[in-house]
């Protein structure tokens, strides 16, 4: 992990001598970009579905993360959440600034169920921006048109979707913002497939994430029963920095009209996408997030509608953290955790995830 202990701003002289702690995670990737898969596409994948904050003090935060484990597999039939995973799979990163340690403290792991949804409604938004990131690079096989399609063939009536696609200046239809129909689709049928399989064609352009997501969280608002709706985005760039809408206007038309954002971010590089805003903008509006190269998240899509039902068991891991004096944590501290399954670090998964204080 190339992680450096940095974000910090230092106070004048004038002020106490205290250093206010950002972040430890301003780095460039938590892992190495894969950017060739290897066979069999049966990689576990951890998401996250909750973060909550129980006390938020200047040098001590007590928290915990909600976490469901997807096994990995190649088979719809042989895919489940694991149940069995001991504690010490569950990693967080303790370190140093300026010789004063930050420390992770698990207090304690639960395994709990949820109370699943009877249906959902989710507008899938794929950014298909080239600028920085790339499908050529990322995705050279369109293994993303195998998976949503996976994901689209066994929705089989368990909730309804519509297909969307943002970039600026692309290949897309309408720049900025493409809607493919107007109307949701609970089975899967030969017009989504096709409109899906063309963009993987259309990739270009810059990414219009903001103004995209703006869009798609208006469009649900508007056009889905306010049950459960959700934007469920695919995410390879961060926003060009055109876009006209910013992301506290998306939390705000978000939240106050009870829509999820959930985020599939297929590149571990804060270079290319903004975790911690987005990461933080499915935490404020109860979505999930998981974190991979698209093959290494395959075994999730077939898990996909479990996911947006919240009918999966899932580990809530207690945490306390705590930044020695005179540091002091900022109000929005983003961090990782890393799941360990064996001793192949190729495995591994990680999670971004960030502690706002209430």
């Amino acid at each position: 992990m190339n992680i450096f202990k940095t974000n910090i701003i230092k106070l004048n002289a004038f002020f106490l001598p205290m250093i206010f702690l950002f972040s430890s995670v301003l780095f460039t990737t938590c892992k190495e970009e894969q950017h060739e898969p290897t066979l069999p596409f049966s990689y576990n994948v951890s998401v996250l579905l909750n973060t909550k904050i129980l006390d938020f003090q200047l040098r001590k935060i007590d928290y915990y993360l909600d976490v469901a484990v997807i096994k990995g597999s190649k088979t719809m039939d042989s895919i489940g959440e694991y149940s069995d995973l001991p504690d010490s799979v569950f990693k967080f990163k303790d370190y140093y600034f300026n010789n004063k340690l930050v420390h992770f403290q698990i207090n304690k792991i639960e395994y709990l169920d949820t109370i699943p949804e009877k249906t959902f409604y989710t507008a899938l938004l794929i950014d298909q921006s080239a600028n920085g990131n790339s499908y050529e690079l990322r995705d050279p096989y369109n293994y993303r048109y195998e998976n949503i399609n996976a994901f689209l063939k066994n929705l089989s009536g368990q909730g309804h979707v519509i297909l969307s696609a943002c970039a600026r200046n692309g290949e897309l239809a309408n720049n900025v913002l493409t809607i493919y129909g107007d109307k949701f689709i609970s089975h899967w049928n030969k017009e989504i497939a096709t409109n899906l399989l063309a963009l993987t064609h259309q990739t270009g352009g810059t990414s219009s994430i903001n103004d995209g997501l703006y869009g798609m969280v208006d469009f649900m608002a508007k056009n889905a029963p306010d049950s459960n709706r959700s934007v469920t985005v695919v995410l390879i760039n961060k926003d060009d920095g055109k876009s006209i809408h910013s992301i506290e206007q998306i939390k705000s038309l978000a939240v106050d009209n009870h829509i999820r954002i959930n985020f599939i971010f297929l590149s571990y590089n804060i270079n290319f996408i903004d975790f911690r805003s987005f990461t933080g903008l499915a935490e404020a509006s109860g979505g999930f997030c998981e974190l991979g190269g698209i093959w290494e998240l395959s075994s999730s899509f077939f898990m996909m509608n479990k996911l947006l039902k919240r009918d999966l068991f899932f580990y809530r891991i207690h945490t306390t953290l705590t930044i020695e004096s005179p540091q002091y944590f900022n109000p929005n501290y983003m961090d990782v955790l890393k799941t360990v399954y064996d001793t192949n670090s190729k495995y591994d998964n990680y999670l971004y995830f960030v502690l706002e204080k209430p």
